[in-house]
């Protein structure tokens, strides 16, 4: 338990480092705390009135199922990030993993539906 409060703290004070396995744990779970979060940021902004900002629909079943899409999106584009060296374990990585995993993912899906030239 002493491991996860070191690495806790190591987080929010930007000195997690990538070489141990709690940081990585650490760093993927904030990313999925951080997607959480935005997801009920934008059914607050909903709830008064004004238009989803992520384009979700927002509803007694829709928010829980969005919000743990959102939440598993945002552990799997933070791991694969982490992993391939394009983050740093820092709180504002995580938040940019949690706000840009639709995109990547989308991207990578244009990049691999398009068909192979014939050069």
């Amino acid at each position: 338990m002493e491991r996860v409060a070191t690495a806790l703290d190591d987080f929010i004070h930007f000195q997690l480092r990538h070489d141990d396995w709690m940081a990585f744990a650490v760093f993927v779970i904030a990313s999925a705390v951080i997607g959480l979060a935005i997801v009920l940021l934008d059914y607050c902004s909903v709830a008064l009135g004004r238009d989803s900002a992520l384009n979700l629909t927002h509803g007694r079943h829709a928010t829980p199922k969005a919000a743990l899409l959102w939440m598993v999106g945002s552990a799997l584009g933070a791991s694969l990030g982490l992993l391939a060296r394009v983050f740093e374990p820092t709180p504002l990585a995580a938040v940019l993993a949690s706000l840009t995993w639709r995109t990547l993912l989308a991207k990578l899906q244009t990049l691999s539906s398009r068909a192979p030239s014939d050069d």
